[in-house]
């Protein structure tokens, strides 16, 4: 049975296996606002397919508060998937750090050890399945809107799918030279652009900000793909519903979620057993 709760009474989304009698494993997600996660319900999915007992509770916590949030829960909680305003603090109360998320200087998922937490970064391998995996866009150019964290792990991904030109579209060079510090591998070029400049066609747009959510962006897409980073519960985002209504292809970030929820289940159980994917994807498709 598959009880999912409303976060205002319990906070948490729960599976109770039938037997009931394995210990309760405890996971959840780290952010602010957290309240709209689709991942208490895909991680309930999973604990199903699993027959584990376990619960994902949502704890929204602020940047001040999220060493005392991480020190509280380390000896309760199997893992933590992290996002947006953490990915980057919590790697200060991290007693280790995997090479990816050291190099991106974010984490998104947190494993507990005896040691303390272990950081790991699953947005870049998860964008890149998205995109098709290793080779999948050669060649061609790509516009990246924002230049933030989530950016971060949008250049390693098209980098690894064999970019030729991507452009970065941020209003501040400053943020656009920290970017390009983080990108080691140069397999590209990154080029800086002006905000809202995307006149020029490109081959796909990514947008890693939060705009477009909920209002649509006032800017020009010459693209034929848009992949919006965001996603909304129960709608597509504004950003999806605008490009679509001008005939593009625009896909909003539940993928993403799914891909990086399944690098998580690997990192925190250590398998992925067959039929999973299929058992996760079904919050995502109501």
């Amino acid at each position: 049975m598959c009880e999912c709760r409303c976060p205002d009474e319990t906070n948490q989304t729960r599976y109770r296996s039938a037997a009931g009698t394995t210990r309760l494993i405890r996971l959840g997600i780290l952010g602010d606002p957290v309240d709209e996660s689709l991942s208490p319900r895909i991680h309930a999915c999973a604990f199903m397919h699993r027959s584990r007992e376990g619960v994902y509770e949502r704890h929204q916590t602020t940047i001040a508060n999220v060493g005392f949030t991480l020190k509280r829960l380390q000896q309760s909680h199997l893992g933590l998937n992290v996002t947006a305003p953490l990915k980057t603090e919590v790697l200060d109360y991290c007693h280790g750090v995997s090479a990816l998320a050291a190099q991106l200087g974010a984490a998104n998922t947190l494993v507990a050890k005896k040691e303390g937490w272990w950081a790991e970064n699953t947005d870049a391998t998860g964008l890149l399945n998205v995109l098709g995996g290793a080779q999948s866009l050669r060649g061609q150019t790509v516009a990246v809107l924002g230049a933030g964290g989530a950016a971060r792990a949008v250049v390693w991904a098209l980098e690894g799918a064999g970019c030729e030109e991507i452009r970065i579209h941020c209003r501040s060079q400053r943020s656009f030279s920290i970017l390009n510090d983080r990108s080691l591998t140069r397999k590209a070029s990154l080029q800086w652009r002006p905000w809202g400049d995307v006149k020029d066609p490109v081959d796909l747009v990514i947008n890693s900000t939060p705009l477009g959510r909920h209002e649509p962006l006032p800017i020009e897409l010459r693209s034929p793909r848009i992949i919006d980073l965001n996603y909304r519960p129960h709608m597509t985002t504004e950003l999806c519903r605008q490009s679509r209504s001008i005939g593009l292809i625009a896909q909003d970030g539940r993928a993403l979620l799914l891909e990086q929820a399944l690098l998580a289940q690997q990192l925190w159980f250590g398998d992925l057993p067959v039929g999973l994917r299929d058992a996760m994807t079904q919050p995502l498709m109501k």
